[in-house]
């Protein structure tokens, strides 16, 4: 009896410990936990979610677990986790404009908000949001008055633009180009890399000057990642267009590329856009239309492109010659880059066309690196055990 009663403390004792490592969350009501910060003169650090967030899920999983995190957190907040859309989620979205998944806000024992951000954080990156945010000269409201009442300084307007556009707040912009504005050489490596963090539309301030200025801006942020921005910043208005004239597409990223380029972008464009209204009548068959000549006219390289094409392709269509021209694609993926999800896809393409000692190969190779890198490998073994009994 003895000995389960030492085991019972020792059981009990490990649990305490491992109960104290990461963020332990108050369950409270609202009132209770404002009433509760307001008491202990701390903040609450709220993780807005959703149960369909997928990086929601992924912070609580990897960031909220973090013993650095918790012991910061739980000694200077009382942190509260609360479904948007539900119950008094709702309406706390609404007061604090919470649009996008998940939102990290903090507020005082008042209810009035103090510090924001917008996405999924790891735990070295929580952490210093939490330092942030439990600072009077780091707090985004702070800034915010200061720059209400005129404050114009240039290391202060940089950084309240970068906590601004890290808070997803409406102003970011303006703030931006205010800061801009006390620099007599834009062309810096630093008001380079400023610029390109704060694009994101055609009507920006300083976007013309990043077009006349683009191979300058290569030099600094690279290339690819310019010619990636400056293709998703001027495709972005035209999804909005439902009686769309792809030839206008053409037009505007002919102003910026060349001529083999704005027709690459433009055809990928058109993927993209149908592939985006595919729940409306006819435009399964022009998504798929708009992806085989999107890969048959233009050398594409990247193995998650592919891939993720051809899986569309394996979910959208049944049709064999589609599919064996997706095999192909996601074979390519496979060379380019071989990982658990190509693998699987390759997999699930050849089983619907019959091939069963290929479909085997693949997704055996599939859940070999899936185990390897931790992926839930599941449905493909379902798969597999599928394949088996053809």
């Amino acid at each position: 009896m003895k000995k389960i009663l030492i085991l019972a403390l020792i059981c009990s004792f490990s649990v305490s410990i491992f109960a104290q490592e990461g963020i332990s969350f108050n369950h409270g009501d609202w009132s209770e936990v404002l009433a509760t910060a307001k008491k202990e003169n701390k903040i609450v650090f709220v993780d807005a979610f959703t149960v369909w967030c997928g990086p929601c899920k992924w912070m609580a999983k990897n960031s909220f677990p973090d013993k650095a995190v918790g012991e910061f957190f739980n000694e200077n907040f009382i942190n509260a986790k609360i479904d948007m859309e539900k119950g008094e989620g709702i309406e706390i979205a609404k007061k604090f404009e919470v649009r996008a998944y998940p939102t990290l806000l903090f507020v005082n024992g008042d209810g009035e908000l103090v510090h924001r951000a917008v996405g999924a954080r790891d735990a070295a990156g929580l952490l210093e949001l939490g330092k942030v945010a439990n600072n009077p000269e780091t707090q985004i409201m702070g800034m915010v008055k200061r720059f209400e009442k005129g404050d114009r300084d240039a290391a202060f307007l940089k950084n309240y633009a970068a906590a601004a556009n890290e808070a997803g707040m409406p102003n970011s912009k303006e703030v931006g180009n205010a800061y801009l504005k006390t620099q007599k050489d834009l062309l810096t490596e630093e008001n380079i890399k400023f610029i390109f963090g704060n694009t994101s539309s055609p009507k920006d301030a300083y976007y013309s000057f990043m077009v006349k200025n683009k191979a300058k801006f290569a030099d600094v942020v690279g290339a690819e990642k310019v010619n990636g921005l400056l293709k998703s910043v001027i495709g972005r208005p035209f999804y909005r267009n439902n009686e769309l004239d792809f030839a206008d597409v053409t037009k505007a990223y002919s102003e910026v590329f060349s001529k083999e380029n704005a027709a690459k972008y433009t055809a990928e464009f058109k993927m993209n856009y149908y592939g985006a209204r595919m729940r409306g009548e006819g435009f399964k068959e022009k998504f798929l239309n708009a992806a085989v000549d999107y890969l048959e006219n233009h050398d594409i390289q990247n193995s998650q492109t592919l891939n993720s094409i051809a899986w569309s392709f394996y979910e959208n269509t049944t049709d064999k010659k589609l599919l064996k021209k997706a095999c192909g694609w996601a074979e390519k993926s496979v060379d380019l880059d071989s990982n658990y999800a190509n693998n699987d896809t390759v997999a699930a393409i050849c089983y619907s066309l019959g091939k069963k000692r290929r479909a085997k190969k693949f997704a055996t190779k599939a859940i070999e690196l899936g185990k390897a890198d931790g992926s839930d490998v599941s449905s493909t073994e379902e798969l597999l055990n599928k394949i088996n009994s053809l």
